[in-house]
């Protein structure tokens, strides 16, 4: 019987796994991703990589560090990135044989993946940990679907690779310390690699590094010497990914270590955010992952045993670690994310720990239930899709705080006081401590909101009163108006006044009747495009105008037409920009932007009049205070390119004038 149960386990725990990504792949939402600047940053870092073999993207992102090129790069981790370059290589043909947006798929499916291995991750630790199959099974649901992680497949975020690297690390070093000879040398190796890529992830992570693979110093090798070879491989497995990480950060900014120096600090009262990070009732790690409770009382238990300690004190070493350092961050919040954010990683081992410790009847009972409920409170999150949240409670603009609070965040954040004294920071600082603007009360509502049998203007009207009124009656939320011109803001927008609809992997494949444009955000198309301005800023717009063309024939807009037009112009190439111009629908050939590229190509020309008399049609329809200056001043003293007066760019002509007056 024994026997049958062993062969049995791996099975078992393999069709745990396949459920979980089933689950996971039929609850993917794919029309928010690609939404937040951090998510943006890394994508655009690796279309850059597909496209060009180079680090850089456009400037004016959020903490994007400015080039003397005139382009940025991120200040971001590589490892995401480098994971996304051969779905960015995919994209183009995937698009051009099923359409256009359908690369969202790709993208939604990478973090599917993501999240599945840290559920397998998991299952792996509790096995290794001497779970049984149930314990097993649980460590596999509780992180896949009962924890903050679930919500996480429909983010570019960096958080699922972390639990991934993570759990495998404390993982692969358990096992180490159980095993001899070349089969513990193999897996200090792969430990070492595990935890390596964690800070290549996350260069802060480096700190982390040694605390993943403290199991091996509870090896069971009755030699020193065996000891000392099992961590040369762990430090072997380490030197690849930490080596990749400090050249890509020499090459990104010139130097390691720099890229959070700019201003952003550990402001934020530890004691304050640790409470907050643990059980606040807007960020509590206990109130979005229950499991944590029995999770604790498996550690205990772990600690007890000698094979087990190292495992239990990585975790526990782990967890304090991490909540030292981001209760104490400005951002401890993590500034938009399901859950506390930071420390979601740490998810993976904490539901091994509860696997552990699920080996009495009693303790299987709750298990189920605290599972259950973990379910029910991160379907709130994979329902209704925190990006569009969390555009809901920024679109209130500016709140007003505490001087302590204004000074805790980097400059950059700042609005600069008023003459009265009064401190102004965006609305979602301090309603990350406001619990009239907790999740379990925004995302209920909202979604109860696109679950009522209204049509989309009620539902939009509806959005004009929400929860927090009580407390907050000054935080109207102001939604971005109806209009022809889709930015990044409109599938959240329509995400939040649309009828409910089952999210899944290959969802943008379907086209329903009716469906407005924009429904869908467009990540890899953004990429390209922001690829194409990057391009156009560092002065090759030969290498634009081929990716301008590849961008406008997979998705033919007035925006792409805009920058491929753009792109022949800064060429040189005037036959071509009039002849493409000229081949236009003339739908597409008087759109405001086109008006405005035409206005450039007659300003080029000494058309003065001409050039003045688009520029003011293109005003119609494009409000940005460079346009609007440019309407008082002759034609030569204007912007030189398309991207100065769609885009507040540091150092823009206008800009520079704009600050003398």
């Amino acid at each position: 019987m024994a026997l049958s149960l062993l062969n049995r386990a791996p099975r078992a725990l393999g069709l745990s796994v396949l459920a979980a990504f089933l689950l996971l792949a039929a609850t993917a939402e794919e029309r928010t991703f690609g939404t937040v600047s951090d998510e943006q940053q890394m994508l655009y870092t690796a279309i850059s990589i597909a496209e060009t073999f180079e680090l850089g993207i456009a400037r004016g992102q959020t903490f994007a560090i400015p080039r003397p090129a005139g382009d940025a790069v991120s200040p971001y981790g590589m490892g995401l990135p480098l994971l996304e370059v051969p779905f960015a290589l995919v994209a183009g043909p995937w698009e051009a044989r099923f359409g256009a947006r359908t690369s969202q798929t790709l993208f939604v499916l990478l973090q599917v993946l993501l999240v599945t291995a840290a559920a397998a991750g998991a299952g792996l630790l509790a096995k290794t940990l001497g779970a049984g199959l149930f314990g097993q099974g649980l460590a596999v649901f509780g992180t896949a679907l009962a924890s903050p992680l679930w919500p996480y497949t429909a983010c570019g975020f960096t958080e699922p690779l972390q639990a991934v690297c993570l759990v495998f690390a404390v993982m692969f070093a358990t096992r180490a310390s159980q095993a001899e000879g070349r089969s513990a040398l193999g897996l200090a190796f792969a430990a070492g690699f595990c935890a390596g890529f964690f800070a290549l992830t996350k260069v802060v992570n480096l700190l982390f590094v040694p605390l993943a693979l403290l199991p091996l110093l509870a090896g069971v090798w009755p030699l020193a010497r065996e000891r000392v070879r099992a961590w040369a491989a762990a430090i072997a497995g380490i030197a690849i990914p930490i080596a990749a990480m400090l050249a890509f950060e020499v090459v990104r900014f010139g130097r390691p270590f720099s890229s959070y120096a700019r201003g952003q600090y550990f402001s934020h009262p530890p004691l304050d955010g640790a409470w907050r990070l643990l059980v606040g009732p807007n960020k509590g790690l206990f109130l979005y992952f229950p499991l944590g409770l029995l999770a604790a009382v498996g550690l205990v238990a772990l600690v007890r045993g000698r094979e087990t300690r190292g495992a239990a004190v990585s975790t526990l070493a782990l967890a304090a670690g991490l909540l030292a350092l981001y209760s104490a961050w400005w951002a401890w919040d993590g500034s938009g994310g399901w859950g506390p954010r930071f420390l979601v990683p740490l998810v993976p081992l904490l539901a091994s720990a509860a696997g552990a410790a699920a080996g009495t009847p009693a303790r299987r009972a709750a298990a189920v239930v605290l599972v259950i409920l973990g379910t029910v409170v991160n379907a709130l999150g994979t329902f209704q899709a925190e990006a569009a949240t969390f555009y809901y409670v920024s679109s209130t603009g500016l709140a007003r705080v505490s001087r302590a609070l204004y000074e805790e965040y980097p400059p950059s954040f700042r609005p600069p006081e008023s003459r009265e004294g009064m401190y102004w920071l965006p609305r979602y600082v301090p309603a990350a401590s406001d619990p009239a603007f907790s999740a379990f009360r925004i995302h209920p509502f909202l979604l109860a909101n696109r679950l009522a049998e209204h049509d989309d203007d009620a539902r939009r009207r509806r959005l004009s009163s929400p929860p927090w009124l009580a407390t907050s009656p000054d935080a109207i939320p102001l939604l971005l108006a109806d209009s022809p011109q889709i930015t990044t803001q409109t599938p959240l927008v329509r995400y939040l006044a649309s009828k409910f609809r089952w999210p899944h992997l290959f969802m943008c494949f379907e086209r329903p009747d009716g469906e407005r444009p924009g429904t869908y955000n467009t990540a890899w198309v953004a990429g390209l495009a922001d690829q194409t301005l990057r391009n156009l800023d560092i002065a090759r717009p030969e290498r634009a105008s081929r990716l301008a063309e590849r961008l406008f024939d997979v998705s033919p807009s007035a925006y792409t037409a805009a920058l491929r037009a753009e792109a022949l112009r800064l060429s040189g190439r005037t036959g071509d920009t009039r002849a493409f111009l000229d081949s236009l629908p003339e739908r597409v050939f008087n759109a405001p932007v086109l008006a405005l590229v035409r206005a450039l190509a007659a300003r080029d020309a000494g058309q003065d009049e001409v050039a003045a008399a688009l520029l003011s049609e293109a005003a119609r329809g494009i409000r940005t205070i460079t346009l609007r200056q440019a309407l008082t001043r002759p034609p030569s003293e204007w912007p030189r390119s398309l991207r100065a007066f769609l885009s507040d760019l540091p150092d823009a002509p206008m800009r520079v004038s704009a600050a003398r007056e």
